[in-house]
């Protein structure tokens, strides 16, 4: 046999003999994050205490943390998405104490900080606000305004904090537990249950082509008392041809709040279900 017939029969087999073995996908891990020596931990509540019924239109919005002081940072998990089309270039994170919205220069955020990834949020140099009592966070705009961390700086403010799982997830708010007395829950998880939306919503798109849709439902609540909160879904959403029916719905998503009035921010088509109508739950 030629040299070369030989090492061609060589190659084949060790082809063939590869291909044999089964490929044993590697377990990846991503360590959770470490808090570095004579730094500060913080919580939402703590943050948001100077700004919430403060904090008005064309006021400076305040700064969290000079770079100057000590780090302090906050832990929180991504709970909304914008994989449905519905948010645009903010993110929404939450912990045990309440939610905020970060402004972030980037589309397809979903692709690096899915729902139920945990992240340390690194508050020097950032500040806080509200956009008609919504809190957010970012950078300082217009000397007035948060505005978006620019996508070039995301690793030295949000830092991943182990992988992404469902349940990092808080449970969500249902009607009985949304407090619709103040601003304690805006930017939670939640869930409202067995909703109707208003007669001149059904047999209609959720959202319309064109613009930006607010429709009306109405949540039950204790003692046969009802609340109307605005599902307000954007013209670019994914799921903005789906028809309304004359059905009860339970619809997952972020409460949000414009003015005095209280909205629900639907991430993907999966947040809508009619509902089964079984009883209001009080968890």
């Amino acid at each position: 046999m030629k040299k070369t017939q030989l090492i061609t029969l060589l190659f084949l087999g060790a082809i063939l003999f590869c291909g044999c073995q089964k490929w044993g996908e590697p377990d990846f891990k991503l360590e959770d994050w470490v808090a570095p020596p004579d730094t500060e931990a913080r919580q939402w509540d703590i943050l948001s205490s100077k700004i919430i019924g403060k904090h008005t239109n064309g006021t400076p919005p305040d700064t969290i943390a000079s770079y100057k002081e000590v780090m302090r940072y906050v832990r929180a998990v991504v709970v909304s998405s914008d994989e449905g089309g519905n948010y645009c270039k903010a993110m929404v994170i939450q912990d045990v104490t309440g939610g905020v919205e970060l402004q972030l220069d980037m589309t397809g955020l979903y692709n690096i900080y899915p729902v139920g990834q945990k992240i340390v949020l690194i508050c020097n140099g950032l500040v806080i606000g509200d956009y008609n009592n919504l809190p957010q966070i970012g950078w300082i705009y217009k000397g007035t305004q948060v505005g978006p961390i620019s996508s070039l700086h995301f690793d030295k403010f949000i830092i991943k904090d182990g992988l992404p799982s469902p349940h990092n997830l808080p449970k969500p708010l249902t009607n009985l537990k949304i407090d619709f007395s103040g601003n304690t829950d805006i930017n939670k998880l939640v869930c409202l249950e067995r909703v109707k939306f208003e007669k001149e919503a059904i047999g209609k798109p959720i959202a319309f082509n064109d613009f930006t849709t607010e429709w009306k439902v109405t949540v039950p609540l204790e003692n046969e008392n009802i609340k109307d909160v605005i599902v307000r879904t954007s013209n670019y959403a994914k799921f903005r041809n789906m028809i309304i029916k004359d059905k009860e719905y339970n619809l997952t998503g972020i409460l949000t709040i414009n003015g005095n009035n209280y909205q629900l921010m639907i991430r993907t088509k999966d947040d809508i279900q009619v509902s089964s109508k079984v009883e209001i739950r009080n968890n």
